[in-house]
């Protein structure tokens, strides 16, 4: 904006005015040119400064934009006349560069406060470039500057490769794993492919190829170099390595992503084998064996084909048979979830972030609703022990072992052992008395969300991840949700699954990006793919449903709904609302988190309709809990805490039903924690149940109050082994009535 900030910061104001920036161009222009002419006549000098005088007179009054642009350019005419005239120009140029280096790298290691894997990663890339280019800039020897010309023979079938590669085969074997999943209406899977493959050509064939044109054969060599280790370096990561990561969905989020402690020594092993292949092909180039570089690109070439020709064939096969069974009208029907009409049916539904006080609100605007929910008991005095997931959810699953205080006490087993016990408590003992266990969606293990590696040594215990696997199925059954365009998010996504495919194991997670596949912006609708997920699983209970006429169950189910922050308007909550942009009448309308919440109870008690239509309602123990809290609406519910926390954010749902439950919706208001879930799943089926790992017994621990972590969520790095990282202020202390502000106190003693 023009006259503002660095343009005009000196004298009184008004005409006394000075433009700094201005000035300042024009000092580095002057400096530029003297030294540039330095030894040349006042005739020839004259020009250039000149030039400097009428550039001050010209863009004296312009916009600061355009005269930061010019002096950048001017500072960097002055650096490069500078080198100019030494007699080692690469020499002082990386003597410059390396204490700029030097503190770029220390700000990363010990201020940037960044993940720290990432961290790592930039510092090994900054590292990386700044040798390449000291090596690649090195002298010549004179034997070297007159050899032949380079072939770009090498280079041009190494980009064709890296082109099949990464903009057919991988995309074609992604589709053709699942071509049912990757089929849109009016967007067939090889037009998915066509966009991948077409930016691919851009970056490998035109781009690619330009630019090495461009260049004389000493550069040309060096790139022909680069891009055959990095064809190299690309089939050995694709081919050999998997990161066993489980399957995409349709929002291109794997399934059981795994963090890098359940894949030990394999992104060694992968960077070993990277380092190889591209060292072997750095060697051949090096060694000017054209002829075999050639032929080697050749096969591979050939290869590439191949693949593609039977991936082409297999997504063929799995379109034409989509048809066959869509004439048929034929579907498969799975049903995850099972339950018995005259046995024992226990239900724990954990809702993340269901605020326990915003319950009386969506009954006062959905009173069908409250009388839905007869046979439950409300527990408003409920506490949480943390405001976020990792730490909060914990509890819900292993009781009073493993709240923050409990699990830093024990200090003989890791934190991750410990998780697991925790995630895998409920589900033994239940299996233990003959329960048929399932367990859906299990939230947090090992800092990682959906984890279904704890349950592999107990094939009793049925696991899996449902989330994301039926969205499309459900947008298809809903063509009026227009919010998430999978097939475009999948087009402007494939060719960075092959950039993750293509990388070493190690950089993977980097390009995953927790799923958002560095995509730098975020889609501006709020109907995005996590929200369609988690709304697409609770309104598909219904179809993953069996019975059963004998046996007992116990089910466990993870929700995420809740914890979106979207407005959904309407009193029924549903996506189809938000679209039409209806308007809730709740004083809490305007709550993202009391949306989402309304929507989840909605969607469960349609759940419940199909329990109560098969008999399998009354002999079914429902406790919905959340693992904590969120938000700060202004409601009388929510105080301040200690350290100007809210109330809110540690007052999770918990609501219960049990077995022949009847007579409205009660309410309770004894002191309560959500780490009484277990005792409470377990209550008058097991009599004084052990923990399977510790061999205490399961008992409440909150008679004298509780102490909760107030810390904000945290990396894996910054937690220790064995226990969580909670500095002594980071604690709050609890007993009693949680809405009575002199009941809490901040610390420890």
């Amino acid at each position: 904006r023009p006259g503002a900030g660095l343009r005009g910061g000196w004298g009184g104001g008004g005409g006394g005015k000075i433009n700094a920036l201005p000035l300042l161009m024009t000092l580095f222009n002057i400096l530029s040119a003297a030294i540039y002419t330095a030894g040349f006549s006042w005739k020839e000098k004259a020009p250039l400064f000149g030039m400097s005088v009428f550039f001050l007179v010209l863009l004296y009054n312009s916009p600061s934009g355009l005269v930061f642009y010019w002096t950048l350019n001017n500072i960097f005419s002055l650096v490069k006349n500078i080198l100019s005239k030494t007699k080692s120009p690469r020499a002082v140029t990386f003597t410059l560069l390396a204490p700029l280096l030097a503190a770029l790298l220390f700000y990363l290691l010990f201020i940037q406060r960044g993940d720290f894997p990432n961290r790592l990663l930039a510092i090994g890339v900054l590292c990386g470039l700044y040798f390449f280019a000291f090596i690649a800039t090195a002298r010549r020897s004179e034997r070297t500057a007159q050899a032949a010309p380079c072939s770009a023979l090498p280079y041009i079938l190494a980009a064709a490769a890296l082109f099949l590669l990464t903009g057919v085969v991988i995309p074609s074997s992604l589709i053709a794993s699942s071509v049912a999943e990757f089929s849109f209406d009016g967007v067939p899977p090889f037009a998915l492919i066509g966009a991948a493959a077409l930016q691919a050509a851009g970056v490998f064939l035109v781009w690619g190829i330009g630019v090495y044109l461009l260049f004389p054969p000493r550069i040309r060599r060096a790139l022909s170099f680069a891009l055959c280790a990095l064809l190299a370096a690309a089939l050995v990561s694709v081919f050999t390595i998997r990161e066993n990561f489980g399957f995409l969905t349709i929002t291109m989020k794997f399934s059981e992503p795994k963090p890098f402690q359940l894949i030990p020594g394999a992104y060694w092993l992968n960077l070993a084998l990277v380092v190889a292949a591209a060292a072997a092909a750095l060697f051949a180039v090096r060694l000017r064996k054209s002829v075999s570089v050639v032929s080697a690109e050749t096969i591979v070439i050939l290869a590439l084909t191949a693949v593609i020709a039977v991936n082409a064939y297999t997504i063929y096969e799995g379109i034409d048979a989509a048809r066959r069974r869509e004439a048929r009208a034929e579907a498969p029907v799975e049903m995850p979830f099972s339950f018995s009409k005259t046995g024992k049916n226990v239900l724990v539904i954990m809702l993340d972030c269901a605020v326990g006080s915003y319950l009386p609100y969506i009954f006062d605007e959905n009173p069908a609703l409250r009388a839905a929910f007869d046979g439950f008991t409300w527990y408003p005095n409920c506490v949480s022990f943390a405001s976020y997931t990792l730490v909060g959810a914990l509890p819900v699953y292993g009781g009073y072992e493993y709240t923050p205080d409990a699990v830093n006490a024990r200090k003989d087993v890791t934190l991750v052992e410990k998780q697991q016990e925790g995630y895998l408590l409920l589900p033994r003992l239940f299996s233990q008395e003959g329960y048929t266990v399932t367990v859906s969606d299990p939230p947090f293990d090992n800092y990682t969300m959906s984890n279904l590696a704890p349950f592999a040594p107990y094939p009793e215990i049925r696991a899996f991840n449902l989330s994301g696997t039926l969205s499309a199925q459900w947008l298809r059954e809903h063509p009026d949700i227009k919010g998430f365009d999978a097939a475009a998010f999948i087009r402007a996504t494939m060719m960075r699954f092959s950039l993750f495919k293509c990388a070493p194991l190690f950089f993977r997670p980097f390009i995953y990006d927790g799923g958002s596949w560095l995509h730098l912006q975020k889609r501006a609708n709020r109907l995005d793919e996590t929200l369609i997920d988690d709304y697409a699983l609770l309104d598909s209970l219904n179809a993953l449903t069996g019975f059963t006429e004998t046996g007992n169950t116990y089910t466990a189910l993870y929700s995420h709904l809740s914890h979106n922050s979207v407005i959904l308007g309407g009193s029924d909550y549903t996506l189809a609302d938000s679209a039409a942009g209806t308007k809730s009448a709740s004083p809490l309308a305007a709550d993202g988190y009391y949306n989402t919440m309304s929507a989840a109870l909605l969607l469960l008690n349609k759940w419940f309709d199909t329990l109560r239509a098969n008999g399998a309602y009354e002999n079914t123990r429902i406790i919905i809990v959340a693992d904590h809290g969120r938000g700060s609406a202004a409601i009388p519910e929510n105080i301040n805490l200690p350290g100007n926390d809210h109330l809110q954010g540690y007052n999770p749902l918990l609501l219960v039903k049990d077995f022949n439950g009847t007579g409205g919706v009660a309410e309770k208001r004894e002191f309560m924690t959500n780490a009484d879930v277990p005792l409470l799943a377990l209550s008058g089926i097991i009599q004084s149940p052990k923990n399977p790992w510790t061999g205490r017994l399961l008992q409440s621990d909150k008679d004298e109050g509780v102490f909760i972590a107030t810390i904000s969520p945290l990396s894996t790095y910054r937690h220790s082994k064995y226990t969580y990282n909670i500095r002594r202020d980071k604690w709050l202390f609890v007993r009693g009535n949680i809405f009575d502000r002199a009941n809490w106190r901040a610390g420890r003693d």
